[in-house]
């Protein structure tokens, strides 16, 4: 992506005006600050490199679009605000705690099942004792 602002061939430049806006939805900060730092400097070098009416036009449409993006900033990465669960994340732990009680009462029937077992097996050998 670096080398790309300044491709020789305008067809490029073009696709990567188009792909800029795309690329800056996805940044979060502060992790993603050095990304930012060469989104900006792609859509300098887009400016200044060898001048392509069709590139200039996108390129001054993108610079708006670029204007009206906020770039997320997750405080919750830094610890300084707790994250809170989206709705899937809340039926997925709701769901495992679920499972978690089945597991436990099937292990728990499974251990009186067995310990049921080994006391019938026990009279049944001191029974044929006799």
């Amino acid at each position: 992506m670096r080398y790309l602002p300044g491709d020789p061939i305008p067809n490029i430049r073009l696709l990567v005006c188009r792909l800029l806006p795309r690329l800056k939805m996805l940044l979060h900060l502060p992790q993603d600050s050095a990304k930012l730092a060469l989104l900006d400097d792609a859509v300098h070098q887009l400016a200044t490199s060898k001048p392509d009416p069709d590139v200039s036009a996108e390129l001054l449409s993108v610079r708006g679009q670029l204007d009206r993006i906020t770039v997320r900033s997750d405080l919750s990465s830094v610890g300084l605000l707790p994250r809170s669960l989206t709705k899937a994340e809340e039926d997925d732990d709701a769901r495992y705690e679920e499972e978690f009680k089945i597991a436990q009462a099937e292990n728990r029937s499974r251990k009186l099942v067995t310990g049921e077992n080994t006391a019938q097996g026990s009279r049944i050998r001191s029974f044929s004792a006799i």
